[in-house]
């Protein structure tokens, strides 16, 4: 299934969040702390290469409303290029995923996505459905070898405009 930034940024903090810039997730996902890492490498955060620094901790900007879960996660809020870096941590143990962190599937690139805090090339999925020719580069495949196209794209091919998603699941996500 295709994540999006933004998407899960109105999941923690509201309907207005929105991903921050890619300056946040460098500056703040460097740091290897517990509010800015790619995972952990044994005991230790580990901080995140500059390529890979998009499938860290989650860091989103236009945050108008505070996490509401069944625990108070620790939240940061850090100075960026023009902007508010937020991030947050929820420390739920080390064998539960950390919601804070970017979703695994997360677009990171052309053609890349987010997989074990790494942005790697979506070859690795084994699809084998060239994005470029089927969708027209505006889009990914998913699972079922379909385009799942950007928004302002259409379905099938993403080669008209439209309100992006695909044959399969429908438009994209668009927090209305």
């Amino acid at each position: 299934m295709c994540q999006y930034y933004d998407a899960q940024c109105q999941v923690i903090f509201g309907s207005k969040a929105k991903a921050a810039p890619r300056d946040c997730f460098i500056d703040v996902n460097s740091k290897g702390d517990r509010f800015g890492n790619c995972g952990f490498s044994g005991n230790e955060y580990k901080k995140c290469a500059t390529g890979n620094a998009l499938c860290g901790k989650l860091q989103c900007e236009n945050v108008q409303e505070m996490p509401v879960f069944g625990i108070v996660p620790a939240i940061i809020q850090t100075p960026g290029r023009g902007t508010k870096c937020w991030g947050v941590d929820f420390q739920l143990g080390s064998d539960v995923p950390d919601p804070g962190m970017v979703n695994e599937g997360t677009r990171c690139g052309v053609g890349k996505i987010c997989r074990n805090f790494q942005c790697v090339n979506a070859s690795v999925l084994n699809y084998d459905c060239d994005i470029q020719k089927k969708c027209h580069g505006h889009g990914v495949c998913n699972s079922n070898k379909n385009c799942h196209c950007d928004s302002g794209w259409a379905p099938p091919y993403c080669e008209a405009t439209g309100y992006g998603g695909s044959v399969d699941s429908g438009p994209a996500y668009n927090g209305k």
